[in-house]
């Protein structure tokens, strides 16, 4: 099969548009970073016994992490760079495989109820590619 001049460049276009999205034009939508941060309430007091999470539904991106008995939290997994939306809440109950009754929500009053929803938290975070560091001192 004998290709014209005229098809032989669209295929030659066509494969080099495609490889140069590949080297240099989608490189932000892959471009990583890490977190970490500390979570504080009531002016300064660090807030443990809870769970901190970065939301981007326009990417399909989610992460979270545990509070450490100094509210601090520290995220190594590459996180996609971009807006994200933060929530704090209770750490999540895991049921157990063995089939014995669920254990009861763990509650933790030190943490408002607007932080614990992305519509009301009011928190937000622009991750940029590196290390980022979001402190967030929670409010009533």
């Amino acid at each position: 099969m004998r290709v014209g001049k005229l098809e032989g460049t669209l295929v030659a276009m066509a494969l080099c548009s495609f490889l140069l999205a590949g080297c240099g034009g989608a490189k932000s939508a892959f471009e990583t970073a890490t977190i970490s941060g500390k979570v504080t309430h009531h002016d300064g007091k660090p807030l443990t016994n809870a769970t901190i999470t970065f939301l981007a539904p326009q990417m399909g991106a989610e992460i979270n992490a545990n509070l450490g008995p100094d509210g601090t939290y520290n995220i190594q997994t590459p996180v996609k760079v971009g807006d994200y939306q933060v929530r704090v809440t209770p750490p999540p109950v895991i049921d157990k495989a063995d089939g014995s009754p669920p254990p009861k929500p763990i509650e933790n009053a030190d943490i408002p109820k607007k932080a614990r929803d992305f519509a009301t938290s009011g928190l937000t975070a622009t991750i940029k590619g590196g290390k980022n560091e979001f402190n967030f001192d929670l409010k009533d």
